[in-house]
């Protein structure tokens, strides 16, 4: 799988035109852009005569002559956020999942009345290269092509196309929003002694992602043998997939681990701390070496396709503290031959799980009562 991945990465990025990078293989934030949605948008009544970026939208109003954008049937490179829906509402928002998968989108301008963008408003949208806003926007800010919060203290967005190897996230940035590098093709990030915020989606599908630099006087993250945690250590962020580990020993102390953290990974053997309390969506989906899991006593979650698709995973061990299995856990283990619970049946049926926590694995075995 992790094949075929970089495969459509790879396609997807020949696919594309240059960058406006002097050095293609780096970037960091050194202009900003804007234009004003004038030079975009019209007052118009219908479809036909709307500026071609605007045509397919989908407005959703609030009742009270405002409204958002929540969908999009265009097919268009270039996609325009107006100031005003058709009929004259003003549009202060774009909706969760608005422009969620396309493939078609190149480039977006969103106009200076737009106060909120939705968490996953473009996620999926791995084509985009460049955000625009408009300079009179009180909300956003666009730079190098980046989308920003206005303060330039979130980074939003950073487009899936860029083509760079390496970004420095810009000093004064404290905070990587929902989703911000999903997708990305980056290969080395460098993280300000400003940041002190990385929401648990900002790496999902980062699947080349491999170097982490903490700035000197950061206070909030650290990277111990090339994995990126919080300073304290009880939160593993993200694992680099191509570095070279076969087995990997989680660090006593560390709580939670992040979603899509050893994505992909090469491991052929890890092992979990007994402090480890959550493991979160697709944490280690597609890591297709793994062929034994032991999960730790003290264990309460395992989250959204943890496991999705490894592939060689012959046996799991779950303790009998954990309390929540969610959807597809567990999905694609095709080789799944037994799961060993610590608890009896009981134990088991008490637990809260989705009804296809284990769909497509293999022909697996239940043994319970099981003793290391």
């Amino acid at each position: 799988m992790k094949k075929l991945l970089s495969i459509i990465l790879v396609i997807m990025l020949l696919s594309l035109g240059g960058c406006d990078f002097e050095n293609p293989h780096e970037e960091s934030l050194t202009s900003e852009e804007s234009v004003t949605s004038s030079e975009v948008s019209d007052e118009a009544t219908g479809e036909e005569s709307l500026p071609q970026g605007t045509r397919g939208l989908k407005y959703t109003s609030n009742g009270d002559g405002t409204c958002g954008v929540t969908g999009y049937s265009g097919s268009k490179k270039d996609v325009v956020i107006p100031p005003k829906s058709p009929n004259g509402d003003i549009v202060t928002y774009i909706g969760d999942r608005a422009f969620s998968g396309n493939y078609d989108i190149e480039t977006v301008f969103i106009s200076y009345t737009v106060k909120e963008i939705k968490t996953s408003s473009f996620i999926g949208c791995t084509m985009i290269h460049h955000y625009y806003v408009d300079e009179n926007s009180e909300y956003f800010m666009s730079s190098n092509g980046i989308l920003f919060s206005k303060d330039k203290k979130k980074l939003i967005y950073y487009p899936a196309s860029r083509q760079a190897e390496k970004y420095i996230i810009p000093t004064g940035t404290e905070e990587l929003g929902d989703y911000s590098f999903f997708f990305s093709s980056l290969k080395k990030l460098v993280i300000p002694a400003s940041l002190n915020i990385i929401s648990y989606t900002a790496f999902v599908d980062c699947y080349i992602l491999n170097e982490f630099t903490v700035t000197e006087g950061c206070a909030a993250f650290t990277v111990v043998e090339s994995v990126l945690f919080t300073s304290d250590m009880t939160e593993l962020i993200k694992f680099p997939v191509e570095n070279g580990m076969k087995t990997y020993t989680i660090p006593d102390g560390v709580k939670i681990i992040y979603p899509c953290a050893f994505e992909c990974c090469e491991l052929e053997e890890i092992h979990f701390p007994f402090a480890l309390d959550s493991i979160y969506n697709y944490a280690f989906a597609a890591s297709e070496y793994l062929e034994s899991v032991i999960l730790p006593y003290g264990l309460n979650y395992i989250g959204y396709a943890v496991f999705d698709e490894c592939s060689s995973l012959k046996v799991v061990y779950i303790p009998m503290t954990v309390k929540t299995i969610e959807q597809y856990a567990f999905y694609g283990c095709s080789s799944l031959e037994e799961v060993r619970f610590q608890g009896d049946k009981k134990k088991w049926n008490s637990i809260n799980k989705a009804s296809n926590w284990d769909e497509e694995a293999g022909n697996y075995t239940m043994i319970y009562n099981y003793t290391e």
